[in-house]
């Protein structure tokens, strides 16, 4: 079942830390402690939904360990960072297509991945985030309606500016 499930798995944490790398190692951590909590006898009655959230858990320690080591960006990272002159539309399409994604709050952006990209319902969404129905509920129509607000804003309104770490990822990444 975890083979069959790990790519599901890997879309959803990718999205939700922005990055298909940084997804590898949410999954990896994931599944190691699903594996040891299997190990030590934990009853699972909906498997599926108890992998989630445990990814969801991991990627949430993931998001804030990142914000806290976000400070300790220095300059000789930016320095790195790779030249996108090669197919630069592409890029700075799939650039503010992801930058307004990565603009929900950590609540909208989990709802609108597992119902709206997975396919998951509401109430398994509601099982794999550990928020209630009304706050599910709350937070994919925002997520919605801000991701629409995003989408038809004039192209001439200068899109927030990434923080460097932020931006270095989101290169890696398209």
């Amino acid at each position: 079942m975890l083979v069959g499930l790990r790519p599901k798995l890997h879309r959803y944490v990718a999205r939700m830390a922005g990055s298909a790398i940084e997804g590898e190692d949410i999954v990896q951590e994931a599944v190691v402690k699903a594996l040891a909590a299997h190990d030590g006898g934990a009853l699972v009655e909906r498997p599926e939904q108890w992998l989630f959230r445990i990814a969801h858990n991991a990627a949430q320690d993931h998001l804030r360990r990142r914000q806290r080591e976000h400070s300790r960006v220095t300059e000789a990272d930016m320095t790195t960072i790779e030249d996108l002159s090669a197919n630069a539309e592409a890029r700075l399409a799939a650039a503010a297509s992801l930058r307004s994604f990565m603009q929900l709050t950590l609540a909208q952006r989990s709802a609108v991945i597992l119902v709206d990209v997975l396919g998951l319902t509401l109430h398994e969404t509601c099982e794999v985030t550990g928020a209630t129905l009304a706050a599910t509920k709350a937070a994919l129509h925002r997520g919605r309606a801000e991701l629409k607000a995003l989408a038809s804003a004039p192209a001439d309104v200068a899109m927030p500016k990434l923080e460097p770490e932020e931006e270095r990822r989101l290169r890696r990444y398209i």
